[in-house]
C-alpha cells in the first residue's frame, strides 16, 4: 500500500508525503474501527497539523530544507555573466 505513488524521476524521489498519509489514514481508520475512538481522533489531529506545518507563517525559518529552497530560487533570477 503506497508503493505505487513513490516515484523516481531523473534523480529526485517524489510521493513520500502522500504514501506515508495512506498509511497513518490507514491506521487512523483502524483505530476508529477497532473501537479506539481516543487515538483515532488524536492521531487524525496530528496528522492534520503535520500536513499543514509546511503551510504555516515562518516555516522557511524553521526548515533547513525550505531556506535552501528559497535561497536557490533567489540565485536562479541573478543574470549569467
Amino acid at each position: 500500500m503506497g508503493a505505487g505513488i513513490i516515484l523516481r524521476d531523473a534523480g529526485r524521489v517524489t510521493g513520500l508525503t502522500t504514501a506515508a498519509t495512506l498509511w497513518a489514514s490507514a491506521a487512523v481508520g483502524l483505530s476508529a474501527a477497532y473501537g479506539i475512538y481516543h487515538l483515532a481522533v488524536i492521531t487524525a489531529l496530528m496528522l492534520l497539523l503535520i500536513l499543514e506545518l509546511p503551510r504555516m507563517p515562518g516555516w522557511t525559518r524553521v526548515s533547513h530544507r525550505a531556506r535552501l529552497h528559497v535561497h536557490h530560487s533567489d540565485s536562479d533570477d541573478e543574470p549569467t555573466r
